[in-house]
């Protein structure tokens, strides 16, 4: 059981990032961090990561579940047109995986089509609530949301909610 971490090469949340790693460590869950760039991803806080993998060589058989970090690095790296980005959330997507996609990466999400028919989290914005329902994503007023697959998560302030939610689902309590 392991989970795939995909994050921007900088700019990311870091906040998303510590507290998805708190609830995996306590639980002893393995993870790798993930990025389309190389060298060390930087945070909005000055967090300094080194990714463990290509995000394009990530195989969806190796892991249980896929998480998209949210941050400014998302909409400077324009992550939701990157076509690798896309694809690795498809073949997430295909392979019944559970998605967690936190705050602007809900565009990924909805790029990748993954949302179609699915409840999604209060959009964070609106450009990420307009690509939403341009994907047949169906609205919630919700601050956390689970669809199938598909977890979306408003911001960093539900995201403890959601990793506990993703960690049952995946059979770890």
């Amino acid at each position: 059981m392991a989970i795939l971490i995909v994050l921007p090469n900088e700019e990311f949340r870091d906040e998303s990032v510590n507290t998805t790693r708190l609830f995996l460590d306590k639980w002893r869950v393995p993870y790798s961090f993930a990025s389309f760039g190389t060298g060390m991803c930087r945070g909005s806080h000055g967090e300094s990561l080194r990714h463990d993998l290509g995000a394009a060589q990530a195989r969806p058989a190796e892991f249980d579940a896929l998480v998209l970090i949210d941050g400014d690095g998302v909409e400077a790296q324009r992550l939701y047109e990157y076509r690798p980005m896309l694809d690795l959330v498809a073949r997430f997507s295909q392979a019944r995986k559970l998605i967690c996609a936190i705050g602007n990466t809900m565009k990924i999400a909805a790029r990748a089509n993954v949302v179609n028919g699915k409840r999604f989290a209060e959009a964070p914005d609106e450009d990420t609530r307009r690509l939403m329902l341009l994907f047949n994503g169906v609205p919630s007023a919700n601050a956390f949301e689970v669809s199938d697959n598909l977890m979306t998560v408003r911001d960093s302030g539900q995201l403890s909610q959601a990793i506990q939610e993703l960690l049952k689902r995946i059979g770890v309590y």
